[in-house]
């Protein structure tokens, strides 16, 4: 296994890590502002 990785297999990784954490940080703010639970939110 010491073949690298593909390289669009770990750009769509990172994106959608970087996505998950702005959607994540962007809720938790979210929450902070209205100050309700942040993972009981309608969407």
């Amino acid at each position: 296994m010491n073949q690298r990785p593909n390289a669009s297999r770990v750009r769509t990784f990172f994106m959608l890590l970087v996505k998950t954490m702005y959607n994540l940080q962007r809720r938790l703010s979210y929450a902070y502002s209205t100050g309700v639970n942040p993972f009981h939110t309608p969407y």
